[in-house]
């Protein structure tokens, strides 16, 4: 089955509704689960076997780390210049 445009929109779509559901229950929580780790920054990352170009492009774009399968392992193909986003 072959992947169109439309479903990479799709799912680009799908992606920035889960990255922002996050980011809103993330702040919301304000940490009151895990106070131990109040100080601490955290990090996102987007992972999975395949990632188009766009999801890759957005979630850099977002400061998350952009994670792929690259043979029997994985890669993180973020470039040097890449500045992550902390909550």
């Amino acid at each position: 089955m072959a992947t169109t445009a439309d479903d990479v929109w799709r799912l680009l779509g799908e992606l920035v509704e889960a990255q922002n559901e996050t980011e809103r229950r993330f702040q919301a929580s304000d940490r009151r689960l895990l106070p131990r780790y109040q100080s601490f920054n955290v990090l996102g990352a987007v992972a999975g076997m395949v990632i188009s170009n766009e999801v890759a492009r957005y979630a850099y774009r977002q400061g998350l780390f952009v994670i792929a399968q690259s043979g029997e392992s994985l890669a993180i193909l973020n470039d040097a210049n890449f500045k992550p986003k902390a909550w």
